[in-house]
């Protein structure tokens, strides 16, 4: 093995392409095993709308999983932008999905509405898609082809997916906040429950 091969160059390089495999294939059979116990769990009327969204997660969840090694170990340059492209658009596409639920929660708990994630699930999956995979795309716009690759763009469009990332995962706090002190306030009143709840 030379230099440039996933697992050559120094000890420090091995060790660490070792590492990254074994992170990958632990984090794969995650996604994996939670896919699979989530479709245990299908009713004979189908899922519910929470674990139908769950499940979309964890797809999305095992896409990126199975693209982490080749992203963070030097395995070619066309398969690190490939990786590149899937981590973009499944961590993003996750998060949005991650979003979703965290809304529908919302509703349920501070606003006590009914929301039917089967009804509008076409355009849930389309919100969580179609974005993401924009911004997976202006990444690969920046990188391809190789010998007119656009650094800026590059740094650009990486950017603008870790400030989104960075959004989407202050938006969850923010909903989860909100949502345990509705329930803290709840808790504190002898108020009954709504049949959503």
């Amino acid at each position: 093995m030379g230099d440039d091969d996933a697992f050559g160059g120094s000890i420090h390089n091995q060790v660490y392409a070792c590492v990254t495999l074994v992170t990958s294939i632990l984090g794969l059979t995650a996604s994996f095993f939670t896919i699979l116990l989530i479709h245990r769990m299908r009713t004979p009327t189908g899922y519910t709308s929470h674990v139908l969204l769950v499940l979309i997660m964890s797809y999305f969840q095992f896409l990126y999983d199975l693209t982490f090694f080749f992203r963070m170990v030097n395995c070619g340059y066309y398969i690190f932008v490939v990786s590149n492209f899937f981590q973009i658009w499944t961590s993003t596409a996750a998060s949005i999905v991650s979003n979703w639920i965290s809304i529908i929660a919302l509703l349920i708990v501070v606003f006590r509405k009914k929301f039917d994630a089967n009804k509008y699930f076409g355009s849930i999956l389309a919100s969580s898609m179609l974005p993401s995979f924009f911004i997976g795309l202006l990444y690969l716009g920046s990188v391809i082809p190789q010998e007119s690759k656009n650094h800026n763009g590059e740094i650009g469009s990486e950017r603008l997916f870790y400030y989104i990332r960075l959004l989407l995962i202050f938006v969850n706090f923010l909903f989860c906040g909100i949502i345990i002190y509705q329930v803290e306030q709840i808790s504190g009143h002898s108020k009954k429950p709504s049949p959503q709840e």
